[in-house]
């Protein structure tokens, strides 16, 4: 890009990265807009300024100048829309608008491709609770001995993680298989009998925007347990299309996991419900369709 580059509009994600596309937005004298995504709205302001991050403290001392702008904010969720008003942004500059997935790509896999897998994909790192999993894990692996929790991702937390499932003694009951490719990641989701992602909120304030695994498994066809959290539940819809549980409560977790893995036509059910409502609030061209709306009337409004 040169300075004789015709712009219309610059939409960056996350506020932080928002924060360097300021001056050159004013310069070019035309819209700016940021998508709110999670920790940049939700972390405590002043872990910011205690991160070693020159990023993170750039943000702490220039946050201002972005939320009391003019500029627009996409919050890709209520819970970050509300969470966005509390963190100090002008509630008149915010518009909630979903991130949303190609439907079309996510095939509905087969009942014969399901197998005895519980799986989680996720950063290894607090807010994420997949030690509340692992802790759900020693009753489930005396009950149903032939599943398998299937971990897919790696973080600060791995090394910890690790040897509480080894101190739970499962560690044949509990796979830790690293980063994965989005190809492979797509090839458990086909395999597994639910996905599970107990998110919490970490100490430093860091809570869950929405949960991309989330879409990505139900648009396959995978039933949900996720936690009463943040955005997930505009996700999981209670008892429709998966189970939504409290926050660190290894034995409401447990009780879920259990209940589905007893019963295939449930199980079956909410996976087909979970389908449907990704298609009907998270498909990405009805989600680029209203976009496109937001862009035109910034750029002519």
């Amino acid at each position: 890009m040169t300075e004789q580059t015709k712009l219309d509009l610059i939409h960056c994600h996350f506020s932080l990265d928002g924060i360097y596309a300021l001056d050159l937005a004013r310069k070019k004298d035309i819209p700016l807009i940021t998508t709110l995504h999670g920790f940049d709205v939700t972390t405590k302001s002043h872990k910011w300024l205690l991160s070693k991050s020159p990023t993170y403290i750039n943000y702490f001392f220039n946050q201002n100048k972005l939320k009391n702008g003019e500029h627009k904010f996409l919050c890709v969720s209520d819970f970050i829309y509300n969470a966005a008003i509390n963190n100090g942004f002008n509630e008149k500059n915010l518009i909630k608008h979903y991130i949303g997935i190609d439907v079309d790509k996510y095939n509905t896999r087969e009942k014969a491709e399901e197998q005895k897998i519980i799986l989680h994909v996720a950063r290894l790192v607090e807010k994420k609770g997949t030690s509340t999993l692992i802790s759900a894990m020693r009753n489930i692996s005396k009950n149903f001995p032939e599943y398998k929790l299937i971990i897919i991702g790696e973080g600060p937390l791995q090394e910890q993680l690790l040897e509480q499932a080894k101190g739970l003694n499962l560690e044949n009951n509990i796979s830790f298989l690293g980063a994965k490719s989005h190809a492979e990641v797509m090839q458990w989701m086909r395999k597994a009998s639910l996905l599970v992602l107990p998110s919490i909120t970490a100490k430093n304030g860091d809570a869950e925007g929405l949960g991309m695994v989330l879409l990505e498994a139900a648009a396959t066809g995978v039933p949900l347990i996720g936690t009463n959290h943040g955005g997930i539940p505009e996700v999981i819809k209670d008892s429709i299309n998966g189970y939504l549980v409290n926050e660190n409560d290894a034995d409401m977790l447990q009780d879920r996991i259990s209940y589905l893995l007893n019963n295939d036509s449930v199980r079956h059910q909410m996976g087909r419900a979970a389908r449907d409502v990704i298609n009907r609030d998270f498909n990405i061209h009805i989600q680029s369709a209203k976009l496109e709306d937001i862009y035109q009337k910034l750029i002519h409004g």
